[in-house]
């Protein structure tokens, strides 16, 4: 356990040269060992980690449902139409249109 009454684990891992260095000078910059900034490092990314699931999660969903490419490409022109009132409605012919 640490000073804090925390059960600690040793966990050991090969490192790029690259890596090291990078770890070793943001290290001597921040005034902590380098075990610190890998620490804080890894607590970062496990916190991130739930946003990243939610995320993949939901872009699978998506990913899973028929699109209905005409309600997108209707809703599409819409939203990129200038006029607030336009003669030809749900109709819309973005392609040729002069309006």
């Amino acid at each position: 356990m640490n000073g804090m009454g925390i059960p600690m684990s040793e966990l050991r891992t090969e490192l790029p040269e690259e890596l090291v260095g990078w770890v070793g000078d943001a290290a001597r910059r921040f005034e902590v060992t380098r075990a610190e900034i890998v620490r804080r490092a890894l607590e970062h990314y496990l916190r991130h980690m739930n946003d990243v699931g939610a995320e993949f999660n939901q872009r699978r969903e998506i990913s899973g449902r028929e699109v209905d490419w005409r309600e997108a490409k209707s809703t599409l022109r819409r939203s990129n139409c200038p006029f607030d009132n336009c003669p030809y409605a749900d109709d819309c012919p973005a392609e040729v249109c002069r309006l």
